[in-house]
């Protein structure tokens, strides 16, 4: 903000300002408009500093992430449940273990008044 004025910049603004207010009245007006720049600029500065002081744990943490792979991360979780379920001991259960009765049992039990039980709608992967 106030590092882009240069000393043209402050010369003009000074001459102008000396035309404005007078010869007697610029000396004054120079020091207050001086101090004020200072402080102005001293405020800038602390608040800078705070901001970085607030921001270099979270840039650490990012830079510390950013070190690792997720794609490998990834890779290697969907190896371990791919093996995790090739290994698994219990057989995947069938219609007839889900507590359906055989095609035959279900015939037999209909009568021709009412019609065939359907079945429950499976959700495939």
């Amino acid at each position: 903000m106030f590092n882009s004025i240069g000393v043209g910049e402050i010369v003009v603004i000074a001459v102008i300002a000396l035309i404005v207010m007078g010869p007697e009245k610029f000396p004054e007006f120079a020091k207050i408009a001086m101090r004020a720049f200072r402080d102005v600029r001293g405020y800038v500065d602390d608040i800078k500093k705070e901001m970085a002081n607030e921001l270099n744990p979270v840039k650490r943490e990012i830079n510390q992430l950013a070190r690792y792979k997720p794609e490998e991360y990834i890779d290697k979780l969907a190896s371990a449940i791919t093996a995790a379920v090739e290994d698994d001991p219990q057989p995947k259960p069938n219609s007839a273990q889900e507590g359906q009765k055989p095609a035959e049992t279900v015939s037999a039990e209909s009568s021709p008044d009412t019609p065939p039980p359907q079945e429950p709608y499976k959700y495939e992967d």
